[in-house]
């Protein structure tokens, strides 16, 4: 497998921005299926419990990494008053999130930037809560993106991190040309894994939920919402993404791992020491 690059990701982002949009609205993300419910309420509700779980407190100071249309930014903004800056290397989707929080009346409390998270464009110390949500896992250098998490966060300032993971490193040759490939990751890593590299960074792990459930959950929602509205998708976008819609073998393969317990998804909250 040829190593993918940023570059890689994002026109992979930025080509599909249209396409996620109509299935997931605002929010890119796995949902949180603790009843029956469609994506975009499940979505919703995984903000909400991310953030009951990271203890955010009103008027904190959060980074949102990888931060896509902004969703989860103007869900922060509104329910805890937050200052949120929001990065990410599509400056597509930086500018429909910009577009977005002005819209919603949130310009004054959002601020969006272009930035990797390797090289985080922020200060020592300048933030509550770092927020990286299914976002780590496109990184082709993790130990210094948690570096960076920990030079941004202030002495007790918490990251948090919903990933999808690898759930066995046997079978990661599956899970890659199934998954990995299809979304432009290069490795991915076993939650102990990105244990190990918050704790060598100097955080230590607050707590850690397993989400694999609700990953399953969240591919078979997908997969109902295109049936049900194959013909209205089709009129909505570009003609070359109907393939996409039509016969996606890759969420079928991926769906296949996760009930196999060979991909999963993860909560991890850490503390900076």
């Amino acid at each position: 497998m040829s190593a993918f690059t940023d570059a890689q990701t994002r026109d992979y982002y930025e080509s599909y921005s249209d396409v996620y949009a109509l299935i997931w609205s605002q929010q890119m993300h796995t949902g949180y299926f603790d009843r029956p419910k469609n994506l975009e309420t499940a979505c919703a509700d995984m903000n909400h419990y991310l953030a009951a779980v990271a203890e955010i407190t009103a008027g904190s100071s959060v980074l949102n990494v990888g931060c896509g249309r902004g969703g989860t930014d103007r869900f922060l903004a509104r329910q805890f008053d937050a200052s949120v800056t929001g990065i990410d290397i599509s400056q597509r989707q930086l500018e429909e999130a910009s577009r977005e929080a002005k819209q919603a009346g949130l310009d004054k409390a959002i601020r969006y930037e272009y930035g990797l998270m390797t090289a985080l464009p922020a200060a020592d110390a300048s933030f509550d809560y770092v927020w990286v949500q299914e976002a780590l896992f496109h990184c082709h250098d993790k130990n210094q993106a948690v570096r960076e998490f920990h030079r941004v966060l202030k002495p007790g300032g918490r990251a948090i991190i919903e990933d999808t993971v690898l759930l066995h490193p046997a079978a990661k040759a599956e899970v890659m040309a199934a998954f990995g490939e299809r979304v432009f990751i290069n490795s991915l890593s076993t939650s102990a894994e990105y244990e190990e590299a918050f704790l060598a960074a100097g955080f230590r792990l607050v707590t850690k939920n397993d989400l694999t459930d609700h990953l399953a959950s969240t591919y078979r929602a997908i997969a109902d919402y295109i049936a049900a509205n194959i013909q209205e998708l089709k009129q909505k976008i570009d003609q070359k993404y109907w393939p996409t819609l039509e016969n996606d073998g890759g969420r079928e393969r991926t769906l296949k791992l996760v009930e196999e317990d060979k991909l999963g998804c993860v909560c991890l909250v850490f503390e900076k020491s």
